[in-house]
């Protein structure tokens, strides 16, 4: 009798691992896009993307019973970026200490990760969850527990910062 329980348990466990696996195939792509965008790095972007899909094949369930996978996922890639960028200004700060001479990063970005990049963490999240991944307002207000007043707010905040980049850097006017 308890065999056939711990069997029925493992069986269901595979199962949520195997749907996962499948729904996961089909968000990599916009989950690898939102973490380019906010690094800016198709490396470091990639690594985040797979730092997150190992977490939750490590445990399914969470993923699978979601009632948005897509957002959950999206959550825990604007997280893992998040934890990406600290440890790497904490890196800098190390080798800064080591090494006081600039680094010299490649510096080969298209002009809008140009201007994202001008953007505050929150703002450029924002945009990249309204405009890229087609969240509604009240979607990004539940994910990042912000009020949807607030959230237009750095919508609004983060569309002007781009258009004073493109008027006084890329010479753009309206």
């Amino acid at each position: 009798m308890q065999i056939a329980e711990d069997t029925v348990a493992v069986s269901t466990e595979e199962d949520l691992r195997q749907r996962a696996e499948q729904q996961l195939q089909a968000l990599l792509e916009p989950a690898l896009q939102v973490a380019y965008r906010q690094l800016g790095d198709w490396e470091a972007a990639r690594d985040v993307v797979q730092d997150v899909v190992i977490k939750i094949l490590e445990r399914p369930k969470p993923f699978v019973t979601a009632r948005n996978p897509r957002a959950w996922l999206i959550r825990l890639v604007l997280n893992r970026c998040t934890d990406w960028h600290r440890w790497w200004r904490r890196l800098r700060q190390w080798q800064q200490r080591i090494r006081p001479e600039p680094m010299g990063e490649s510096g080969k970005n298209d002009w809008f990760q140009e201007a994202l990049n001008r953007l505050s963490r929150k703002q450029r999240m924002i945009l990249i969850l309204i405009y890229q991944e087609n969240y509604s307002v009240q979607d990004v207000s539940d994910m990042l527990n912000l009020s949807p007043d607030t959230v237009r707010v750095h919508l609004m905040r983060a569309r002007q910062k781009i258009r004073q980049f493109l008027e006084n850097e890329k010479g753009v006017t309206q």
